[in-house]
C-alpha cells in the first residue's frame, strides 16, 4: 500500500537526519540530554531526577509530560539518547497516516497520498526533527487523530485522545479545551462540555498543583504573559476588557506575522476557509501572546504541533471549494501538487526553512575541526564520574555519566569538558573562558586540549549522588 511505504520512507529519512545531527555534535543538553536523564531514570522505575537541571531536579518541577515515560521500555534495550532521536522519528511519522486517511475521505488516491507527503515534509516537522527530542513528538501523531476522529464522527475516542494528550504537556489542556469548543460549534453539547471541562481541569492540576509541588521555586515555571497579567484568570479577564490591544500584541513585532504567513502561504491559505485552523488558536496565543521573543519565529519545534491541523485544515478548505464550486473538480490534484512542489523546493533551495537540505548537500555528515577534536577528548573521560560540560557536548554523556551544564553540579564534578570557540556554555550560562579560570582556582587542570576543547580534571572522591544517578 503506498501510505505505508511514504510512512516507513518518511521515518527512515527522520532518523538519518535526527542520528546524523547527534553524531556531528549538533544535539544539545537543553533538550536531548535532559529528556535522556529523565527517560533513563524512568527505565530504572525511579523517579525522574535530572542533573542537567540541577542537584536532585525532579523533571516534574519544569513541564508536566508524564508520557515520555512510555519510552522507557526502549532502553531496556539500548539505552542511548539516539532511542529518543529515532523514537520521535516514529512519532512524526506516524501523524503522516491520519493526515493520509483524513484527505483520502475527500480525494482520490494521488491527490490523498500528495496531501500525505506535502505534510511530511513541510518545514514544521523537518524543525521539529532538527531540533533534538522533546516530548511535544507526542502530541503531533495524537492532534492528528484528533481531527480525524472528530471528521469521523468518533467523539467518544475523540475525549479518550484528549485525555492521553493532556499527559504530553500542560499546555495541552488549552488545545481540549479548543476541541471541546469545536465540537460545541458542531452541536455536540455534551462532548463538547466534557472537553472543555477536561482540558480546563488538566490545565489547572498541572500548572497549579504538580508543577509548583516539584519545582524549586515552588511556582509554575514557565508563565510568561506579563503584559495580560500574572496568572490565567487576569490573562483572560484582560484579553476580554481589551481585545484590540491584545490583537496588536499578538501581531507585533513583524517576527509573529511573518511565521503566520509561512505557516498558511505555503498550502495556499486554504486552512482559512476550514473551522479546523480553530485548533491552532491556543498555541499561536501561546506564542504570540508571550514575552518569549524565542516563541515569535519560525525557528525550533514550536510550529510542529500546528502542522497536522494546518494541513488538514487546507484539505478540508480544498474540498469545501469542489464542493460549492464543482467545476473546480481538478484542485485537489492541482493544489497537492503544488504543496508538494512548495515542500520539496523548499528542501533543495531554502536550507534555513528546510533544514532537510543539508542532506542533500553532504553537510548533515560533514567533519570539522571541532567535530573531530570532540571526537578525540571525549573517549578520555571515564564513565560513572561526575562531569560538568558544555551544553553542546552533555548529550554525548548523559548515558554514562553523571552530567549538568558548568556551575550546576554544586561542585560534585571531577571532570570538565569545554568548548572554548562558543561564547557561553549553555542558555544564561557563564562562558567557557571564564568557567575555565575560576575551575583552575579551584583545583582543575588542564589534562587534554583538540582545538577549542579543553579537557580539565581534580582528584576528588567520587560522590555517592554521582555513582548512584550515572
Amino acid at each position: 500500500m503506498p501510505i505505508t511505504w511514504l510512512v516507513a520512507a518518511f521515518f527512515v529519512l527522520y532518523s538519518i537526519y535526527a542520528v546524523s545531527r547527534h553524531l556531528t555534535y549538533l544535539t544539545s543538553g537543553y533538550d536531548l540530554g535532559i529528556f535522556d536523564q529523565a527517560v533513563q531514570r524512568y527505565s530504572q522505575l525511579e523517579a525522574p531526577i535530572v542533573p542537567l537541571k540541577g542537584v536532585d531536579y525532579n523533571i516534574f518541577g519544569d513541564h508536566f509530560h508524564p508520557i515520555i515515560s512510555l519510552l522507557s521500555p526502549l532502553y531496556w534495550i539500548w539505552d542511548d539518547p539516539r532511542t529518543l532521536l529515532i523514537a520521535q522519528a516514529a512519532l512524526v511519522a506516524g501523524s503522516i497516516i491520519p493526515v493520509w486517511a483524513f484527505a483520502r475521505r475527500r480525494f482520490t488516491a494521488v491527490p490523498a497520498l500528495f496531501v500525505a507527503a506535502a505534510y511530511a515534509l513541510s518545514w514544521p516537522l523537518q524543525g521539529m526533527i532538527d531540533f533534538d527530542f522533546h516530548e511535544i513528538a507526542f502530541a503531533i501523531p495524537l492532534i492528528a487523530l484528533v481531527i480525524y476522529l472528530i471528521d469521523i464522527h468518533r467523539y467518544g475516542l475523540c475525549l479518550v485522545t484528549g485525555a492521553v494528550l493532556l499527559l504530553v504537556r500542560e499546555d495541552m489542556g488549552a488545545l481540549v479545551v479548543f476541541v471541546g469548543i469545536l465540537l460545541l460549534l458542531r452541536r455536540r453539547w455534551w462532548e463538547g462540555a466534557v472537553a472543555v471541562g477536561l482540558g480546563l481541569a488538566g490545565y489547572v492540576i498541572a500548572t497549579a498543583i504538580v508543577l509548583p509541588a516539584f519545582s524549586p521555586t515552588g511556582q509554575f515555571a514557565y508563565w510568561s504573559y506579563d503584559a495580560l497579567g500574572p496568572n490565567l484568570p487576569s490573562a483572560l479577564g484582560y484579553v476580554v476588557r481589551h481585545p484590540f490591544e491584545t490583537l496588536r500584541l499578538a501581531v507585533t513585532p513583524s517576527a509573529k506575522v511573518v511565521t503566520l504567513l509561512w505557516l498558511l502561504v505555503p498550502t495556499g491559505l486554504l486552512a482559512l476557509l476550514s473551522p479546523y485552523l480553530l485548533l491552532t488558536v491556543p498555541f499561536l496565543a501561546q506564542r504570540f501572546l508571550s514575552s518569549r521573543y524565542q516563541l515569535w519565529g519560525t525557528e525550533f519545534h514550536y510550529s510542529s504541533v500546528m502542522a497536522p491541523i494546518v494541513a488538514m485544515a487546507a484539505t478540508d478548505g480544498a474540498a469545501r471549494l469542489v464542493r460549492r464550486w464543482p467545476r473546480l473538480r481538478a484542485l485537489p490534484l492541482v493544489w497537492s501538487s503544488a504543496a508538494l512542489a512548495v515542500a520539496c523546493a523548499g528542501t533543495v533551495f531554502v536550507h534555513a526553512q528546510f533544514p532537510f537540505g543539508r542532506l542533500l548537500t553532504g553537510a548533515a555528515w560533514a567533519q570539522t575541526d571541532r567535530t573531530r577534536a570532540i571526537s578525540a577528548i571525549l573517549p578520555m573521560v571515564p564513565a560513572g564520574e561526575c562531569v560538568e560540560t558544555d551544553d553542546r557536548i552533555a548529550p554525548q554523556l548523559t548515558h554514562r555519566n553523571y552530567v549538568s551544564l558548568p556551575g550546576i553540579a554544586d561542585d560534585l564534578a571531577t571532570w570538565l569538558v569545554l568548548d572554548l570557540g562558543q561564547t557561553e556554555t549553555g542558555y544564561l550560562g557563564p562562558t567557557p573562558q571564564a568557567f575555565m579560570e575560576k575551575s583552575q582556582q579551584e583545583g582543575f587542570t588542564v589534562v587534554q586540549k583538540a582545538g577549542d576543547i579543553v579537557l580539565l580534571h581534580r582528584e576528588s572522591p567520587v560522590s555517592p549522588l554521582c555513582s548512584a544517578q550515572s
